[in-house]
């Protein structure tokens, strides 16, 4: 292929070179207008999802038994023995504040693109698949004011869900940047693991170490609780 010069109209050419003359003499350039971005919002990072290891999380030991444990009070007791098949087995109870009144907090890492101004407000807005249908569970507003381009920051709602089997639930967690010119929301989806032992024949909150439990889930998935 060749290339063949193009000739310009004089006066196209002389309209040209006056602009520039006149940027480059005011010693201005050419400005961008920033606009209100969408915000960059992850959920994936920031929650343990389906699977809760306790054994990951921090423990603090109070006395012989008693532990804060993922941020729960914890309580391990002993019943006393028994014999089975010719061995001595020793049953142990335990317990779980936030298996007595499930509080679940979901938390999202948000990130404020580099490339849009500063919002004069976050809010986040999450709801959990309930029968078929998405219900709003929790909401928070954030002032802005303190953000800056290109920073990410963690956002976390929690709620009570004593209404809510013990189950896996599907949740959406919705994420908006405002201020004077509109709203800009990014939506992120995750799950959420919920044990409720409110009403368990052990106690509320209690529960015998080593029972487990399986639940069906759509598509032929199960849903394990382990026995602690």
């Amino acid at each position: 292929m060749r290339l063949l010069p193009t000739l310009l109209p004089a006066s196209l050419l002389t309209t040209v070179f006056a602009a520039a003359h006149a940027l480059i003499g005011s010693g201005t350039s050419p400005s961008r207008t920033l606009i209100l971005a969408a915000p960059v919002v992850d959920v994936a990072t920031a929650n343990p999802g389906a699977d809760i290891e306790r054994s990951a999380c921090v423990s603090v030991a109070i006395r012989p038994g008693v532990a804060y444990e993922c941020g729960d009070l914890r309580v391990a007791y002993a019943l006393p023995a028994i014999r089975f098949r010719n061995q001595s087995r020793v049953p142990e109870l335990l317990y779980n504040s936030q298996h007595a009144k499930p509080t679940p907090i979901v938390r999202a890492w948000v990130t404020n693109p580099a490339s849009g101004t500063l919002p004069t407000t976050v809010t986040a807005t999450l709801f959990v698949l309930q029968a078929g249908s998405y219900v709003q569970r929790a909401t928070q507003a954030w002032s802005a004011s303190t953000w800056s381009p290109g920073q990410q920051r963690q956002v976390a709602l929690s709620f009570d869900a004593t209404d809510l089997a013990t189950n896996l639930y599907p949740y959406r967690l919705e994420v908006a940047f405002s201020d004077a010119s509109g709203t800009q929301m990014t939506p992120a989806t995750g799950e959420l693991a919920i044990v409720n032992r409110v009403t368990s024949g052990f106690g509320r909150g209690w529960w015998l170490a080593g029972y487990e439990r399986v639940i069906w889930q759509p598509g032929d998935h199960l849903f394990w609780i382990g026995g602690d």
